[in-house]
């Protein structure tokens, strides 16, 4: 490979995006990926300050756990390059005004005992439903990190038993709908639709009813896990995966055009005018509205697939996300939740869809947020330095801001992130000012503006809305559902494809698809060493 020369090119080195340069790695060709970022990682990475690691926009992993990227090693990343997680016992946990709470644990009747606390015939149901999600992941999962079925495909199969026509009709339902027909006690609820609303939609939105039944059996089957040395030990691996395989990531490497000719993909200008030609394909970690209407070109495309490319929509609201330097980890009043790292805080089930409604009608959230806490120093001491922690919290805010825009953010930011920290000093005894050494904050607007201006429009970190009529083979859109597109020998990865929003790893899906376009096998990739 030459210095502007590979076969593939790969815009992006998000996690995605170096995925797939791996496992194209893998099957022999030569690839090169560019970044405009200094770092790779994308919304993985995480940012180094005075010896704390802080999570810039993700700090769950979930649903990678399951990929066999990881649960079959397949790119080594565990063996050869560094990767490691730790799967926490209590996964997640929720304290209430009231001195309750309800603690998820791995283990099933360990939370079925929290439950019960709250209420016995929650409890039973939370058995069931957990049970039921554990058995339908045989299902789902395999579709999660393979190119996505038709939808027709999906219907036929789950039609024929009951079980599968369950699960068709919660996937058609709201999540809020699916958790009212389950349980009863308002504290079971909030915490529960805090967890799913990280699709970045509220509890009421049609065609998000089956996240549930995957994500609460995905911790009890396989754990959320902790990336040791943060969110961006993850990129990091794969970069090193990357390299070892003789790859080349260039930072610092915006892209401004995707070179066209005779229809086809053939490399791509950076923005400093650099030309990069690809040989065989460009593979595009980007959100569609970017890459079609502005590094393509509509001149390159047919009039209705601009339309379909232009209606693409976006999640309902994104997040303000604010990453403290702390002398201790955070102490929660309801001391049963203290054995965890993960916490869910909600006032109440009331107070929560208040805050959907401001941030869903662009409002300032209010006084009481419901921010999602982590401090994964008290697992990982690499994520701080010694004897101090490292603490991630996120509450749900709107891009748009209905009284002044987007612009607004930069007046507002430190009143919204001191109104989080407020709503996490109510429900801890340690969060004043002595304890904090330090703080970040980014809003929806530095999502977009910072980590990715090509892929997190609005800041939406789930790269489109989630919603039944944007998955599987329609995410983004019906013709780019098999991340091929509509320009020979480009396609398209990341978030905005199935499976879609998190750090799942979707990117296996769409080398499966390359190789096949290019009559290698996906099987006898995995099997070379």
């Amino acid at each position: 490979m030459s210095e502007g020369h590979a076969d593939i090119i790969v815009i992006g080195a998000g996690h995605n995006g170096l995925i797939v340069a791996g496992y194209l790695l893998k099957a022999g060709f030569s690839v090169l990926v560019v970044e405009k970022n200094p770092w790779i990682g994308g919304a993985t990475s995480c940012r180094e300050v005075n010896g704390f690691k802080l999570d810039w926009a993700s700090t769950n992993h979930i649903d990678i756990q399951p990929n066999p990227l990881l649960v079959d090693d397949e790119l080594q990343l565990k063996a050869k390059y560094g990767l490691k997680y730790i799967i926490p016992e209590v996964q997640m946990a929720g304290p209430y005004p009231d001195g309750t709470s309800m603690i998820i644990y791995r283990d099933v009747e360990k939370t079925v005992k929290q439950v019960a606390k709250l209420s016995k015939k929650d409890a039973q149901a939370y058995r069931r439903f957990a049970q039921w999600g554990i058995q339908c992941l045989e299902t789902i999962l395999p579709g999660m990190y393979n190119p996505p079925p038709t939808l027709g495909a999906i219907v036929s199969e789950l039609e024929q038993s009951p079980d599968g026509q369950e699960l068709l009709r919660a996937m058609m339902m709201s999540f809020g709908d699916i958790v009212d027909e389950w349980f009863e006690d308002d504290r079971v609820k909030a915490l529960l639709l805090h967890y799913a609303s990280e699709l970045l939609l509220p509890p009421w939105e049609n065609g998000t009813g089956s996240v549930l039944f995957i994500m609460i059996p995905i911790m009890h089957v396989y754990g959320m896990g902790c990336p040791v040395g943060g969110s961006g030990a993850l990129a990091e691996a794969l970069g090193r995966c990357v390299e070892a395989y003789g790859g080349k990531i260039l930072t610092n490497s915006p892209v401004e055009k995707v070179i066209v000719e005779n229809g086809e993909a053939r490399g791509v200008i950076l923005e400093n005018g650099r030309r990069l030609r690809a040989e065989k394909a460009v593979v595009a970690c980007l959100h569609p509205k970017p890459l079609f209407l502005n590094m393509v070109g509509e001149e390159h495309l047919e009039p209705g697939f601009v339309r379909r490319v232009k209606r693409v929509k976006q999640s309902a609201f994104s997040g303000i996300n604010t990453t403290y330097m702390l002398n201790e980890a955070p102490r929660f009043k309801v001391e049963e939740v203290n054995e965890g790292a993960n916490w869910e805080i909600s006032w109440s089930l009331e107070d929560m869809m208040e805050l959907f409604q401001d941030v869903v009608f662009r409002r300032v959230p209010p006084e009481k947020p419901c921010p999602n806490v982590v401090c994964w120093s008290k697992l990982d001491p690499s994520r701080a330095p010694p004897g101090k922690h490292s603490l991630y919290a996120i509450s749900y805010a709107p891009y748009n801001l209905r009284d002044g825009g987007p612009s607004q953010w930069k007046e507002i930011k430190e009143e919204v992130a001191d109104s989080v920290l407020e709503s996490i000093r109510e429900h801890t005894t340690n969060m004043g000012s002595g304890n904090i050494l330090g703080r970040l904050i980014t809003t929806p607007v530095d999502v977009e503006e910072v980590i990715s201006s090509n892929n997190l429009l609005h800041g939406d970190l789930t790269g489109v809305r989630a919603t039944l009529e944007q998955t599987f083979m329609f995410r983004p859109l019906i013709s780019l559902g098999n991340y091929r597109t509509p320009v020979g020998k480009l396609y398209l990865t990341g978030e905005c494809t199935h499976p879609g929003a998190g750090v799942a790893g979707g990117g296996r899906a769409t080398a499966q698809v390359i190789l096949q376009d290019f009559g290698i096998k996906f099987d006898d990739v995995l099997r070379k060493s």
